[in-house]
């Protein structure tokens, strides 16, 4: 409206640009009325408009306008293509539909379009979800070969291999691994990632480390997101040990990672794991190499400084850290204010 207060007339794409907002906003009545709008004001959406508004819809989880738009589209000249079907089958596979998503497909197909692979690992993702392993490994194995390491081929086997390593499920995981690789293909770094994380959730130190360095000897190089998967792991085990050995990963991450580290949040893990083995010393030296590499800490940080110090019942060292929180700046949260007053509490 202001646009057109100034003559100036909007195109399909400003209105694709405001339904994307209604979708974020979870409006899907702003989603209606902006179509509707368009329709009064005899403007024509293209496919991506039209396909916008689908994905709008089933962000805001409104799957009825969104199968209503599909199947209206030729009412604007328009015919749903591969994109549009993906995109209400994505939703479907979220919440675990996976007899609806396979319905799609059917209807895909009855309508002269080739579901492609993203649809297939949409589908395998849905089975994943819904922890229905044979389907979701059946469509896997539809895939004979792996040629130049396909991305969409080696994210299929990733997705099972990623769910079955988080119910820790590693004989079948590494199975899939060995499938993966017998077609060709080669794991990622986010396929070991996935394990590294699930044998750390399992406790198994051992496993979890040979994957993290293993996967360098196999030519994949371990991501920031590995690092952080194995000193998230290694801080929550509870043992001085681990808690050091994570020290040693934060410094190498520093060296490996230099334009994106120090990481902050490697950082409040770090100190929480030296909170929960009750070295509030460590954990506030911490804190000053932080500010030495110019890193900020964040509520984060001073929350889990209060909660470490909690434990030992050392008010002065609470009002201390409360203190600090307050000379920095940041605004006060719920989560920093419970922490200070019930450890307030605690060392009455």
């Amino acid at each position: 409206s202001e646009m057109e207060k100034h003559g100036i007339k909007a195109g399909p794409y400003s209105y694709a640009v405001l339904i994307k907002a209604y979708g974020r906003a979870n409006n899907d009545v702003g989603i209606t009325r902006t179509l509707q709008r368009m329709k009064a004001r005899r403007i024509q959406p293209d496919q991506v408009v039209l396909n916008s508004a689908i994905d709008a819809y089933i962000r805001c989880h409104n799957f009825v306008r969104a199968r209503q738009l599909l199947s209206t589209m030729s009412e604007w000249g328009l015919r749903p293509n591969e994109r549009s079907y993906n995109t209400i089958l994505k939703g479907l596979a979220e919440i675990s539909m996976v007899d609806e998503a396979f319905a799609m497909k059917q209807e895909m197909l009855d309508v002269g379009l080739v579901p492609n692979s993203v649809t297939r690992n949409i589908l395998i993702q849905a089975c994943v979800n819904a922890n229905m392993w044979p389907r979701a490994q059946a469509l896997v194995r539809e895939i004979r070969t792996i040629r130049n390491n396909n991305p969409d081929d080696v994210l299929a086997y990733n997705i099972v291999i990623n769910g079955l390593a988080k119910l820790g499920r590693f004989v079948e995981a590494f199975e899939v691994l060995k499938e993966l690789e017998a077609r060709g293909g080669r794991a990622c770094v986010i396929t070991y990632t996935s394990l590294v994380s699930a044998s750390l959730k399992e406790g198994d130190l051992s496993r979890a480390w040979f994957l993290f360095r293993g996967m360098r000897r196999l030519g994949v190089e371990p991501s920031l997101d590995s690092y952080r998967a194995m000193i998230h792991g290694l801080c929550h085990y509870g043992q001085v040990l681990q808690v050091e050995a994570a020290h040693r990963l934060v410094h190498e991450m520093n060296r490996k990672f230099p334009q994106q580290c120090p990481d902050i949040q490697a950082y409040n893990l770090l100190m929480d794991g030296y909170s929960r083995v009750e070295n509030m010393r460590e954990a506030m030296n911490l804190l000053d190499e932080m500010r030495a590499l110019n890193a900020q800490p964040d509520l984060i940080t001073y929350t889990t400084l209060i909660t470490g110090y909690s434990k030992q019942r050392n008010l002065a060292q609470i009002r201390f850290v409360f203190n600090e929180l307050k000379r920095s700046g940041l605004a006060l949260d719920r989560a920093s204010l419970n922490a200070f007053v019930g450890g307030a509490v605690r060392c009455d």
